[in-house]
């Protein structure tokens, strides 16, 4: 199983929120986030573009335990897949 982008840089505290953005500018509204982001939050988004959405089945996208998670929807992204992230 692949680990989603930036899932590694998740922090230790379980309670820290999870930001994940999925659809096609995934990329771009994540990169966004993280230059716009004013609050001192410097965990880099979960990322989940075409290619990962395509292998959600085979993807890791959080770590066990985590508790909270916000899951954007950046572009288009077929609405069962975002049932299956959220």
């Amino acid at each position: 199983m692949k680990n989603a982008p930036n899932l590694k840089h998740l922090p230790k505290d379980k309670g820290t929120e999870a930001v994940i953005f999925a659809g096609t500018k995934a990329w771009e509204l994540a990169k966004a986030y993280q230059g716009g982001n004013k609050n001192g939050d410097d965990v880099p988004p979960i990322v989940l573009d075409h290619q990962q959405l395509s292998e959600l089945d085979n993807l890791k996208i959080i770590d066990k335990g985590r508790m909270y998670a916000r899951v954007y929807q950046a572009g288009l992204v077929d609405q069962s897949k975002l049932t299956l992230i959220a």
